[in-house]
């Protein structure tokens, strides 16, 4: 997953947005330590989403199996 995609933004304001709110519109919190709290849940929350993205999309990885070989070259050899 991408670190700045939609839902992991959306993750982190929405967790952080006491810390945003406290900073911006009633400012009795300085904006860096706002900030710093928004990155640091960004952070958290691009490694939660990326583990349950992981977990809950099938894998695409197509086993071949090498044993096998099409009929037609084992019975005819090479000319």
């Amino acid at each position: 997953m991408i670190p700045l995609s939609g839902g992991v933004l959306f993750a982190a304001a929405l967790v952080a947005s006491p810390a945003l709110w406290l900073s911006l519109v009633e400012q009795t919190m300085p904006i860096d330590v706002a900030l710093t709290r928004f990155f640091i849940v960004l952070a958290i929350a691009w490694v939660a989403l990326s583990i349950l993205a992981d977990l809950t999309t099938p894998s695409t990885t197509v086993r071949v199996d090498q044993d096998e070989q099409p009929a037609e070259q084992e019975n005819n050899p090479p000319s």
